[in-house]
């Protein structure tokens, strides 16, 4: 049952009856605390939670379910939930054409290869702001193969969102074009990234086609296309 906009169950909160509080779907986002952001914009967009959001798990969202005195327990939880509910709400169109179809690609990422996989996972989650995890390590400990992506691991492990980083190989860097990656704020992104001292990146420019384009040399020589 979808009972709140962001994710986080109405049912059992404890405002509900101390603040009498009816939540912000029948209140229409302004719930015992007053106009909630998250609720607002979710019903601005015409949606009835945020898991039928594109942008899901946008920046607003991740903020108030990962905030470090209010948010969700585990963090990320509420951005899940939204996540299942539109799972759930699947049409039967598209289940009967997936049902047709017999397959979905549960992944797909870029191969990445690095001679040193701790220096390039530090770039990422230092530089980029990513995550990281190490799958498998030789007898000295040295990375053979991990993965880097932008998704809170709690999220990432759900396979409820599709994984959007990099497979990272024990290898010589091919310096080349690498991917293109789709960003949903592409000037918040190079101000974090400038922010961390990072100069390797191009001006963000406004296309003739209205869309806005940057590149990214990575640390290994990379090349990160990124627009939006």
């Amino acid at each position: 049952m979808v009972d709140s906009r962001c994710g986080l169950h109405c049912t059992g909160c404890e405002y509900k009856e101390t603040c009498g509080c009816n939540g912000c779907i029948e209140t229409n986002g302004h719930p015992f605390h007053g106009e909630c952001p998250v609720a607002v914009c979710c019903q601005d967009k015409g949606f009835l939670h945020c898991g039928e959001c594109p942008d899901i798990p946008c920046e607003l969202l991740t903020q108030y379910s990962c905030d470090p005195e209010h948010g969700d327990t585990p963090h990320g939880a509420r951005i899940a939930q939204c996540i299942k509910w539109a799972k759930e709400n699947l049409t039967e169109d598209i289940m009967s054409r997936f049902t047709e179809k017999g397959y979905f690609v549960k992944e797909n990422a870029p191969i990445y290869f690095t001679e040193d996989m701790a220096k390039t996972i530090k770039w990422f989650e230092e530089v980029m702001g990513w995550y990281s995890n190490v799958v498998e390590k030789d007898d000295s400990g040295n990375g053979l193969y991990g993965v880097v992506f932008d998704i809170l691991p709690e999220i990432e492990i759900t396979y409820l969102v599709h994984f959007t980083g990099y497979q990272l190989f024990r290898g010589k860097p091919e310096q080349r074009v690498i991917s293109f990656m789709q960003v949903q704020d592409i000037d918040k992104m190079h101000s974090y990234i400038t922010s961390k001292g990072w100069d390797k990146i191009t001006q963000v420019e406004t296309q003739p086609w209205g869309g806005k384009t940057c590149s990214i040399t990575t640390i290994d020589g990379y090349v990160i296309n990124v627009f939006q």
